[in-house]
């Protein structure tokens, strides 16, 4: 019985071992020269990283925060999460579908009888769930909100004039205004704000004491990441993209730390209680990660996270990007590992977490990347001909019902278009077709032979949109 004993005892010694060896130890030396180096490379000013492992946990700050100040990022330092937001959005409605105060699969016009959108179809039957899952038939329509400040409301209130580029529910198309929809939704149905219910509900009940939702709640901290881009091959601080004043913090507007992170993740990975107390149902905590709309074959967009099993096992995902800075996020529920990097540059995070993933983590790639970007390519420009008027006649007041007023103006021989938060000098490339920076503008003209119209691409598969002169109170009266 003893020599039974004794073998059985060796069996599960080496079976133990092997379990420990298979576990990725957190060799700090070494996760230091794999980011430094990528840093350098990269040439990030800053770098927050955490890692976490059945071994222990790892968080630390390399480089800057701020290029002029050479302040040091720290664990503690916020950075912006940008899209990583969604899985907050997602989760706080989520919170309520567990109190009864929403149903994933109810139309949103039961909580919003005034939701419209440009389909028919998706006004009838968009769902919360559909809101949080890129399947609405819109492509992405960033353009709004970066030229456009507007109440979550009112840009809620706009989406009926965007036509979509496919049917409802048709096929994958990341959104971002769809996540501003939920957000606003989820503040109506709890009595408060987006805000408050992220702040209340999720930072506060998982010690996320470092966290915000706003940048200028950020800025007040004694400890915080600058946003840099390159411009002219010089990389240089910018000024912060303030998600509250153009309406649509629910898709990107969460600032976050690595040791913040360190605690949302853990959360995630759980069943939905923290310290013995619980925030959310198992069942709900599954429905965020359950796959929910089709991507690629291995990949699937669940609700606020992307779902991979490209590794070898369940990966789920989300990158971020916003004006100055980059992030990404992965956790394996089954290993219960779990990483996020963070930059302050318009450089790539998800570069720098592959090679995390890989070297520290052992995991296999390809893994999930960041969603995707919208196009910057310029078609070629070509000269035909030249304007079809004197400039002084395009100038005017035009206006779409989404994007508003826009004015054309003239200086110096040249058009510009201004919208309330954005404006553009307009490059004539043939008769009456012009460019904004790379989106294309082309003016109409009436019966007469008289401008009265823009039509201007800003989604590469979309209608142009149509912007109408506004005709002044002499042109009307002439009429």
């Amino acid at each position: 019985m003893n020599s039974i004993m004794r073998h059985l005892a060796s069996v599960l010694l080496i079976f133990l071992s092997a379990l420990v060896q298979a576990q990725p130890r957190l060799d700090a030396a070494r996760i230091d020269a794999l980011v430094e180096s990528a840093r350098l490379q990269a040439k990030f000013p800053g770098v927050a990283v955490a890692i976490i492992t059945r071994d222990g946990t790892f968080t630390k700050g390399y480089g800057v925060r701020n290029l002029q100040s050479n302040q040091p990022v720290t664990s503690k330092t916020l950075f912006a999460l940008g899209s990583i937001t969604k899985s907050f959005t997602a989760l706080g409605a989520a919170l309520l579908v567990d109190e009864g105060k929403l149903s994933w699969d109810k139309p949103v016009r039961e909580y919003l009888p005034w939701f419209r959108m440009h389909d028919p179809s998706a006004t009838e039957l968009m769902s919360v769930k559909d809101l949080l899952t890129h399947r609405s038939g819109l492509p992405r329509y960033d353009f709004l909100r970066f030229a456009v400040p507007l109440s979550r409301e009112e840009l809620v209130r706009r989406l009926r004039y965007l036509p979509p580029t496919a049917g409802f529910r048709e096929r994958y198309q990341y959104q971002n205004l769809m996540y501003t929809a939920a957000g606003y939704l989820t503040g109506v149905v709890n009595d408060s704000s987006w805000e408050d219910l992220i702040e209340k509900r999720i930072f506060a009940q998982l010690g996320m004491a470092g966290s915000t939702v706003r940048v200028t709640d950020t800025r007040k901290r004694d400890d915080y990441a600058s946003p840099h881009e390159t411009g002219d091959g010089v990389l240089k601080p910018v000024e912060f993209y303030d998600y509250q004043h153009f309406g649509v913090g629910p898709n990107g507007a969460v600032n976050s730390s690595a040791q913040d992170m360190i605690r949302y993740l853990k959360f995630h990975m759980g069943d939905g209680a923290v310290n013995g107390k619980r925030i959310l149902s198992k069942r709900q905590m599954d429905e965020l990660h359950r796959p929910q709309m089709v991507m690629s074959e291995t990949a699937s967009y669940a609700l606020g996270w992307q779902v991979d099993w490209s590794p070898g096992f369940k990966l789920v995902s989300h990158g971020g990007s916003i004006t100055g800075f980059n992030a990404f996020a992965a956790f394996s529920p089954e290993k219960q590992e779990a990483i996020i990097v963070m930059v302050n540059s318009d450089g790539s995070a998800t570069r720098l977490a592959n090679a995390l993933m890989k070297e520290v983590l052992n995991w296999k790639l390809p893994v999930p990347g960041s969603p995707p970007a919208q196009s910057n390519a310029q078609p070629p420009a070509t000269v035909d001909g030249p304007p079809t008027h004197a400039l002084s006649a395009y100038v005017g007041r035009y206006i779409h019902p989404a994007f508003g007023p826009c004015e054309i103006s003239e200086s110096e021989g040249k058009l510009k278009m201004s919208f309330p938060a954005l404006s553009a000098t307009l490059r004539h490339e043939r008769y009456d077709v012009f460019r904004a920076q790379r989106y294309g503008v082309q003016f109409l003209m009436d019966h007469r032979g008289l401008i009265n119209s823009f039509r201007m691409q800003v989604e590469p598969t979309a209608p142009p949109l149509v912007f109408q002169r506004d005709k002044t109170p002499a042109e009307t009266e002439r009429e």
